[in-house]
């Protein structure tokens, strides 16, 4: 299990591996952070609710109850020599999003697919953070929805980003700057799943975040009026050259949410590239709403009460944050 727990330790989301009884053996260091509770040498069964299915090879996937943001893992099974573990692997797209479509897109892929051979980058202690920090503002704005596409007012997502995750990282080293055209005003309306267009914004901040030289980011808003769509730009100044489409040259450990960016409801597939004056960015297309018909609008603020009531609780976690960091 060597080279696997070296892919591991790279990786910003939890990986628990334990032998075929359920002792843990291995933990990554976004483990430390997020599941503290969960110890090396101990058994992994008092922190799960359906560990019998799992080593029975009922499920693939294990439910660790109501921790947040990571409390869904996919049970990879590795057998060396005459030994068999199992590596616990909290992709976040299984927190979130279209949990389905996920699932089954783990089960058709490959090791290479899941986890890609290709050098990764050295693990940095501020990205790690902010991917984290970035999994549990979308996990508690997805508790206000259900996974039906909808008509929805691309402001009443940008508008939390404007306001509060701008300034939510300043203690990490990253500063985040939302600038939103007027057109966006008159075009605004996309059919989208919320909590999946959420996912898909948080990633092109996290890679554009993690190729960044400076940490400033820049998050443009726009109307694209030849695709009729909202546009969300993650840029930023960085050294990287993008030699292809892929948002893996700017987060390796990005590999596999990549694969499945386009197949969250076929929405927002990220557009990676630089200009070639030192800035690189992501950007994804939201086609816009030209007919309602019958469909659900949700467009006032009346309607989020559950994005308004986790902005302030994380604006009082950023307080005490900022705060604890003087001391």
């Amino acid at each position: 299990m060597q080279i696997s727990c070296e892919l591991f330790l790279s990786l910003p989301f939890p990986v628990i591996v334990t032998d075929e009884t359920g002792k843990t053996i291995y933990k990554n260091g976004s483990t430390k952070r997020y599941l503290p509770s969960v110890r090396c040498g101990a058994k992994i069964i008092p922190h799960m609710t359906n560990f019998d299915d799992v080593i029975g090879k009922i499920t693939d996937f294990a439910d660790f109850g109501k921790i947040e943001p990571y409390h869904r893992a996919f049970a990879w099974r590795k057998n060396v020599g005459d030994d068999n573990f199992i590596a616990f692997i909290f992709f976040p797209t299984l927190q979130f999003g279209d949990i389905d479509e996920a699932e089954r897109q783990i089960l058709e892929a490959s090791p290479a697919d899941l986890f890609g051979f290709i050098p990764f980058l050295p693990p940095e202690h501020r990205t790690n953070r902010l991917y984290g920090d970035i999994d549990k503002f979308i996990s508690k704005m997805g508790n206000g929805f259900d996974e039906r596409v909808k008509t929805f007012d691309m402001e009443n997502i940008i508008r939390p980003f404007s306001a509060h995750l701008g300034g939510a990282f300043r203690s990490l080293g990253y500063t985040i700057h939302v600038e939103t055209d007027r057109r966006v005003a008159a075009n605004r309306y996309c059919t989208i799943s919320p909590c999946s267009a959420v996912f898909l914004i948080s990633r092109a901040i996290y890679a554009v975040a993690r190729a960044s030289d400076d940490g400033r980011i820049y998050l443009l808003v726009d109307h694209d009026e030849y695709q009729d769509a909202i546009t969300v730009t993650a840029r930023s100044k960085s050294k990287i050259t993008v030699t292809e489409n892929n948002i893996c040259q700017l987060a390796p450990e990005c590999v596999f949410e990549a694969a499945i960016f386009a197949s969250i409801h076929g929405e927002g597939f990220p557009n990676v590239s630089d200009d070639g004056k030192g800035n690189v960015s992501v950007s994804l297309a939201f086609p816009c709403t030209t007919s309602f018909g019958n469909t659900f609008i949700l467009r006032s603020p009346e309607s989020l009460n559950t994005i308004d009531e986790y902005i302030f609780l994380l604006s009082n976690e950023i307080s005490e944050m900022l705060e604890a960091s003087k001391k």
